[in-house]
């Protein structure tokens, strides 16, 4: 009888460290999963984060690479107007002369369209010479002295001014045209792109047509 006792305790003792043994393997093993549960929670939310970073920084670049490429559009727009812009352009370019010596300060040199709507003038330069741009089309070119300054006895007025046409008189020879130089106005077709030279208008003839 007591054996029996002593086996019956022996088999309820060993029955207890069992269950024990199972609850603290069943312990570990929850709190083992519940770590790395955890571990791979915190890893999906940075993984989540630098794929945002990843998607704020692809947005970023998207807006910078379409800024840049709408400032290249402004840019070749741009290029291309003032390309078109040279391209109708044209350059008159001469001397001007006059009795007096050095040449006037007012003394300038002008062209005017064919129509009479527009007036194109610039200032000589130190020896004389000048280079005009106008848009192309047909021009009357003349130099214009004006006085400078203008004051008439101390007193500040309109300034009367003298004008010298570029002529046929200007372009033609008199050896070859038998003395027949008219002084009509001279009419240049300038085009663009295009430079006249030896544009000199010194007709200071009085009675031009």
């Amino acid at each position: 009888m007591a054996k029996e006792k002593r086996v019956g305790g022996f088999l309820s003792f060993l029955f207890t460290v069992l269950c024990l043994a199972a609850a603290i393997f069943f312990g570990i093993m929850y709190f083992s999963q519940k770590t790395s549960f955890d571990e791979s929670k915190r890893m999906l939310s940075e993984a989540k984060s630098g794929y945002g970073n990843i998607l704020s920084d692809i947005s970023n670049l998207r807006m910078s690479l379409n800024a840049t490429e709408n400032d290249n559009k402004k840019m070749k727009e741009a290029l291309e107007a003032f390309s078109a812009g040279k391209e109708n352009i044209g350059k008159i370019k001469g001397m001007l002369s006059h009795e007096k010596n050095p040449l006037p300060l007012g003394l300038l040199a002008c062209a005017e369209t064919k129509a009479g709507d527009g007036l194109f003038c610039i200032n000589h330069k130190n020896d004389g010479s000048y280079e005009l741009e106008v848009p192309a089309g047909e021009y009357y070119v003349f130099a214009l002295e004006t006085c400078y300054p203008p004051i008439n006895n101390g007193r500040v007025t309109a300034c009367p001014s003298n004008v010298a046409y570029y002529t046929e008189f200007v372009k033609c020879d008199p050896n070859e045209a038998d003395n027949q130089c008219p002084h009509d106005k001279a009419l240049l077709t300038v085009a663009g792109g295009a430079e006249l030279d030896n544009i000199n208008p010194s007709d200071w003839f009085k009675e031009k047509k």
